[in-house]
């Protein structure tokens, strides 16, 4: 299973909590961010305060960048994701089609 799209809030709201669940049903959110070469950081790569750019949204009246766009997997998707391939599209004309930015997620699927 895989539910993504716009859903208009925060990632510890009580809704977003309740749409991921719980125990094994729970979805997991693959949290699609800029490619590292996109996303200058002043530490390390690899480095757990290295800069992960997620925003997916900017609220011009409140100047504000937030994430309200997801990939949520189920535990049977999540062997076949693949985290190289998934990320937030960067683009300098990303705001001409859509007030949000593009997200994707790559799968391998095997025979099973």
């Amino acid at each position: 299973l895989v539910v993504c799209g716009d859903f208009n809030d925060s990632p510890g709201s009580p809704a977003l909590r309740a749409l991921c669940g719980s125990g094994v049903r729970a979805l997991m959110d693959t949290r699609p961010a800029e490619p590292a070469s996109t996303s200058p950081s002043l530490a390390p790569s690899g480095s757990p305060r290295a800069r992960r750019v997620t925003w997916t949204h900017y609220f011009a009246r409140e100047d504000a960048f937030t994430r309200i766009d997801y990939i949520l997997v189920s535990r049977g998707m999540a062997r076949e994701w693949r985290p190289e391939g998934t990320c937030i599209l960067t683009s300098p004309d990303w705001g001409m089609a859509s007030d949000h930015r593009p997200i994707v997620a790559e799968f391998e699927t095997t025979e099973r």
